[in-house]
């Protein structure tokens, strides 16, 4: 490894993202930077890892090619969106200079929030690139990697090119015994010219603009005591290097409109969502084993995670200052609904499945609750 990777490293690690990430709010995780004087601000969650590697198995398994298919949109759909929300550099509006500049510091950053050990090579006149991955999230553990290899992949460098007709396919992974995993992104023409199979996602379409920032704010918890940064500090998760753990289950910090645009995919093939529910569900009762306390739990541990602040009613639970999109009113928070059904299920000892939905978001102040 070159001395300035290692250099570059440290400096995100230890520098950068602690300034970058926001941890210390019950309700909230938040990464928060400025970028070409815009400051960008994102609401994330916490979700199991183990959540999409057993989704992206089941979906692939069920659907075939057209769940395939609907996993990398969802990856690209939310990476390509992701670098617009961040005000990424585009060749469109930079140089290609410019741009690859950012590229090698975006990878190091990538490399500091959990993502293993990344090394590319990019021909900006081809519009092409080969990455190599080494411990990365969730495809290590299958061999697919449709959501965030792939597909995000494609997404991200799509977005860079400002190309949306670019795509990228997983060729090697060490979910299927190759020392690394390897992708290609390219034109449609240099893909089918190296026989590959791969899936194609040729529009991208912006979400529109809305108040965001505004609405996924900050604010103060009413019920919920406890902070990401104190899992931490009371060793309840392991953090190092961007990798957050416990009990060796690996949790996967996402932006939040992930799981947004995951469900709004997967609706296009029936039953899907369902099957995200009930993989959720099983999940859910993992992560609850051996607790006793549901409204500690849930008020605590799962608003930690960035799902607001939690409150277990009865039945219900209400969780204030939920995490936002524009999709919000028409979502029917499969992932979320079947992770907290797990979760009272496991604890109370009675089967719970929360499916019910209401939700206001008048005034900025968002509000949702699911019940029985």
């Amino acid at each position: 490894m070159a001395v300035k990777d290692k250099i570059v490293r440290w400096f995100m690690q230890n520098v950068i993202v602690p300034r970058n990430e926001i941890i210390d709010n019950p309700g909230f995780l938040v990464t928060r930077f400025t970028q070409d004087g815009t400051e960008v601000y994102l609401r994330e969650v916490g979700v199991p890892e183990s959540v999409f590697v057993v989704l992206e198995q089941a979906i692939a398994e069920k659907y075939g090619k057209p769940g395939v298919q609907m996993l990398y949109s969802a990856g690209k759909k939310f990476s390509h969106h992701y670098a617009h929300k961040s005000v990424f550099p585009s060749v469109k509006t930079n140089s290609k200079k410019d741009v690859e500049k950012f590229l090698y510091n975006f990878v190091r950053y990538a490399e500091a929030t959990s993502y293993g050990r990344i090394n590319y090579s990019v021909d900006m006149e081809k519009k092409s690139a080969a990455i190599t991955l080494k411990n990365y999230m969730i495809c290590p553990h299958n061999g697919l990697g449709y959501l965030f290899t792939s597909g995000s992949l494609a997404g991200i460098w799509s977005y860079l090119l400002s190309d949306s007709r670019l795509e990228a396919v997983q060729v090697k992974c060490q979910g299927r015994k190759f020392a690394n995993c390897e992708v290609i992104c390219g034109t449609v023409a240099q893909l089918d010219k190296m026989s590959l199979d791969f899936c194609k996602q040729p529009r991208m379409k912006e979400w529109p603009p809305d108040n965001y920032s505004q609405i996924n704010m900050i604010k103060p918890a009413k019920y919920a005591k406890t902070s990401f940064q104190s899992l931490i500090n009371g060793r309840y998760l392991s953090y190092k290097s961007g990798v957050v753990e416990r009990k060796k289950q690996r949790y996967f910090i996402i932006e939040s409109s992930f799981i947004y645009i995951l469900e709004n995919e997967l609706k296009k093939l029936k039953g899907a969502n369902d099957l995200l529910f009930d993989l959720a569900f099983e999940s859910g009762r993992v992560l609850a084993k051996r607790e006793k306390d549901a409204q500690r739990f849930v008020s605590d541990i799962v608003s930690a995670f960035g799902w607001g602040d939690c409150l277990v009613t009865g039945d219900s639970v209400i969780s204030e200052h939920f995490p936002w999109s524009h999709l919000f009113k028409s979502s029917r928070f499969f992932l979320y609904r079947g992770l907290l059904s797990g979760i009272l299920t496991e604890i109370t000892g009675k089967t719970v499945k929360l499916r019910k939905i209401a939700r206001s978001d008048i005034g900025g102040s968002v509000v949702l609750k699911i019940s029985k």
